[in-house]
């Protein structure tokens, strides 16, 4: 059915493993899908038995940076392992923090690449009221018109990345981000 979970899983937990449909119902009615509730390993049918905070590995657990966002709640931590990303990135007003492996080692920073993906867009986007909670650290935000853009009241932390290669390099129009200890350059 195409939505994430194993049909095993789905059966256990009185899901539909031929629909796609259900990874975006909440059973148990706790405000976690039952996607989120099956990637952090709590049961779908008890309001008591709420996700837990967790590290996700990309690419090792999810292959893309978007997605394991998109399947991340408050608290998480999205791990990204050093490699070439093409991807747009917005934590969605998620209060996650999204690091490279080695945010104090240049190297691994450099080698840790997200390049835009659609001529428009930012690499990475805050623009629904994150907090200094939603923190990017130690990677590489490369080649956009525009490397991070921060909107509606959103004041992100970004720090220990390099940022380079775009056409403006941290735009903010609204917000106070902290944007400490990055290498801004060649924008």
């Amino acid at each position: 059915d195409d939505d994430n979970m194993p049909d095993g899983w789905e059966v256990n937990n009185s899901l539909n493993p031929l629909s796609s449909s259900d990874s975006s119902t909440d059973l148990d009615s706790d405000t976690y899908s039952n996607l989120i509730e099956y990637v952090h390993s709590s049961d779908p049918n008890d309001i008591f038995d709420e996700p837990g905070v967790m590290t996700i590995a990309v690419p090792a657990d999810i292959s893309a940076i978007q997605t394991a966002i998109d399947w991340s709640i408050d608290g998480d931590t999205i791990e990204i392992a050093p490699g070439y990303y093409y991807e747009c990135l917005d934590f969605n007003g998620k209060a996650i923090t999204v690091k490279g492996r080695a945010p104090d080692n240049w190297e691994t920073v450099e080698k840790t690449l997200i390049h835009w993906t659609n001529p428009i867009l930012a690499t990475l986007t805050f623009d629904s009221g994150e907090t200094s909670s939603s923190i990017v650290t130690g990677v590489s935000l490369l080649s956009s018109p525009y490397g991070v853009i921060c909107d509606n009241s959103s004041s992100p932390t970004i720090k220990k990345c390099v940022i380079r290669n775009n056409d403006t390099g941290i735009y903010c129009k609204s917000g106070s981000p902290l944007i400490s200890q990055n290498m801004v350059f060649e924008n």
